[in-house]
């Protein structure tokens, strides 16, 4: 693996590739484009050409006929796991978009070969590179800003991502419903900010389906304290997303996780408000996924660990499923009380 550009073959020609990923490699001065794979040939040539990029195309990776340092998979969710065991096996580094895989056993198989191969896995939450979450993390952690006493989160549209696919619809091809379509990147941070919960609880209103609004709870417990917080996602209420993180000082509040700046607003005066952000850290031009895509070429190029690894991707899927184990039907009052009419 030279120092000039990595080649990175893309597999799934869908809407996260033309939105994001992409634009991504095409954006960042480390990596170029080589290859994009699809069972839908045409799809995959008709996303080269919507960006101007000629790259090869074929229905499977064996017949792309390129050479290539490393692979994006962005397939349908129930894919990504076995796609990514086939190019693991071949020595080929991946990013693999979130979730690892629609299983812990699957997950688990494949960080397991992983390690044992010594073959980087990066997996797609793309939401730990944003200022604003490492804040926020940065802010738990020192207790700058007080103690943390509880936490609640909130994320909900009427509608929302709609892959080319339609796998999103089949709760066995995505893995879940609302909470692994919206909520896998709020598990992800929890586990970064306080490991793994002592006690979930959670209900939804999936009937045979997957779920399309969900309200999870969380207990950590600490040495010396316990964190208790909440967290909703919906595909049919509108929900304007937000963090928000009491501690004894004050109030921690996240607009977005793909922002920059996380706000506080002491106790002593709920007037005034304060923007936190890194000192000297400056303006990154760089979007999420272009982050991404370098921690995962830098991480290929000098042995370290990706940013989140197989591992701990495997860590997520663990809490979405004791999460789905703990399922209880949704009471109506309780999506009457966050219906916004």
């Amino acid at each position: 693996m030279g120092a000039g550009k990595f080649k990175i073959v893309i597999i799934g020609a869908g809407a996260i590739s033309q939105a994001a990923h992409v634009p991504a490699v095409l954006a960042s001065p480390v990596a170029t484009l080589i290859g994009v794979v699809d069972p839908d040939v045409d799809r995959a040539r008709a996303l080269c050409h919507s960006f101007g990029v000629e790259a090869a195309v074929a229905a499977d990776v064996g017949r792309l006929g390129v050479e290539f340092d490393g692979a994006i998979v962005a397939a349908p969710n129930d894919l990504h796991a076995p796609i990514t065991l086939s190019l693991v096996q071949k020595g080929i580094p991946v990013l693999v978009e979130k979730p690892v895989a629609t299983s812990v056993d699957a997950a688990r198989e494949l960080t397991r070969a992983a390690d044992g191969k010594g073959v980087v896995v990066a997996v797609g939450y793309h939401t730990r590179f944003s200022g604003a979450c490492r804040m926020l993390k940065h802010a738990i952690d020192s207790e700058q800003f007080g103690r943390v006493l509880r936490f609640a989160h909130q994320d909900g549209s009427r509608g929302g991502w709609s892959p080319l696919s339609g796998y999103n619809l089949d709760a066995k091809r995505a893995g879940g419903g609302v909470l692994v379509t919206t909520g896998t990147h709020f598990l992800d941070r929890l586990i970064w900010f306080w490991g793994s919960p002592a006690e979930v609880s959670f209900r939804d209103n999936a009937s045979g389906g997957p779920e399309s609004h969900c309200i999870a709870r969380f207990v950590f417990r600490n040495s010396d304290r316990d964190i208790a917080g909440s967290a909703i996602f919906s595909k049919v209420v509108a929900l304007p997303e937000m963090t928000v993180v009491e501690t004894t000082e004050g109030l921690l509040l996240m607009p977005s996780d793909a922002g920059e700046t996380i706000t506080f607003r002491p106790n002593g005066d709920r007037l005034l408000e304060y923007e936190v952000r890194f000192a000297r850290s400056g303006h990154d031009p760089r979007k999420l996924y272009q982050r991404e895509l370098e921690d995962f070429i830098d991480a290929c190029r000098s042995g370290r660990k990706p940013c989140v690894d197989a591992g701990m991707a495997t860590a997520s899927l663990e809490l979405l499923s004791r999460l789905y184990e703990a399922r209880q039907p949704l009471h109506g009052s309780e999506m009457k009380e966050y219906s916004d009419g």
